[in-house]
């Protein structure tokens, strides 16, 4: 995990996902099992970090999702501004910017008896505070971070196609590339095997010639000493 480039978000994501985990569990024990969100302070700290782990593990996504966008499109840079402490900083941005959005649990919410249970709820002179508060967090918490990570991964996938075209093309090229070459290569081996025949043909016409000469020189020394034998008289 150290060495990967996403590292950071990642264990960020895990941590906000645990929690949010941890605290939907807390409200099932405390709805079904047994109550232990008796005050108002443990209520309040369960609505602030189950707000805050959802935003979170929201948003982390999103920052992987634009690391992955910047290593594909700008791999060169990729090491610089996806850094390990870039990601720690934009991690350490979302969590203050978390906690300061969500601050407003620590004062809109208490723990009221119902049915003979404790049960936790927020104050009535705050609904429509409240009811604000609800439509923000589905934009900045849903409707944006979907809209980001749909452009986003849709930029993913028009990239890639493109490169796999490039590489297409690319190849293409080199086996048109290779196929020119070779052609030359192969006209002037044929053509070397052209001359190469023809050299030795020459080579061996010329040897025939040489050894015809030669033979039909001894065979001329030859008849003209027999001739000369005939003719010279015997003393």
């Amino acid at each position: 995990m150290k060495c990967s480039s996403c590292s950071v978000f990642l264990a960020a994501l895990a941590a906000a996902d645990s929690t949010f985990i941890i605290g939907v569990l807390l409200t099932y024990v405390n709805d079904n099992l047994h109550a232990i969100l008796t005050t108002d302070l443990s209520c309040q700290f369960l609505i602030f970090i189950t707000y805050s782990a959802s935003f979170l593990s929201v948003w982390f996504i999103v920052g992987f999702t634009c690391e992955r966008y910047i290593a594909i499109r700008f791999p060169l840079k990729r090491a610089i501004m996806c850094s390990v402490g870039r990601e720690k900083i934009v991690v350490l941005v979302f969590t203050l910017f978390a906690c300061f959005l969500y601050n407003f649990s620590f004062w809109t919410t208490i723990a009221s008896a119902s049915d003979d249970k404790i049960q936790c709820t927020y104050r009535v002179e705050y609904f429509g505070f409240l009811h604000v508060a609800t439509w923000i967090d589905t934009c900045i918490a849903m409707v944006i971070p979907f809209l980001t990570i749909t452009c986003v991964n849709s930029l993913v996938v028009r990239r890639l196609l493109v490169s796999t075209k490039k590489t297409a093309a690319l190849r293409r090229s080199r086996s048109e590339n290779q196929k020119a070459e070779m052609q030359p290569s192969l006209r002037l081996s044929s053509h070397r095997r052209y001359k190469d025949g023809q050299s030795v043909g020459m080579g061996r016409t010329k040897v025939s010639i040489f050894s015809l000469a030669w033979f039909g020189g001894i065979r001329k020394f030859v008849r003209d000493a027999v001739v000369i034998d005939a003719v010279t008289p015997i003393p």
